[in-house]
């Protein structure tokens, strides 16, 4: 049997150089990773954005930088493109 192990940690950044959380307006968010040790040799991080007030989060992705630029290419349902 494979146990798999995770733990979550957080890095906040709250500098201005990423979008507002396109629910709540917010501009502080977190980014977060979950890393699993599945087989003890190796372990996979996944990194995800989450506002800091309203608790939103975009999706998981398997770098930070992918995770940031997920999270700015959300929009609110009142943006026109």
């Amino acid at each position: 049997m494979i146990e798999v192990k995770e733990k979550w940690n957080l890095d906040i950044d709250v500098e201005d150089k990423h979008k507002k959380c396109p629910f709540c307006a917010y501009y502080e968010q977190s980014i977060y990773y979950r890393e699993t040790d599945g087989f003890g040799w190796f372990s996979v991080k996944y990194y995800n954005v989450c506002c800091n007030s309203c608790g939103a989060e975009g999706p998981e992705k398997r770098t930070e930088e992918e995770a940031w630029k997920a999270w700015d290419k959300r929009k609110r349902k009142s943006d026109k493109s």
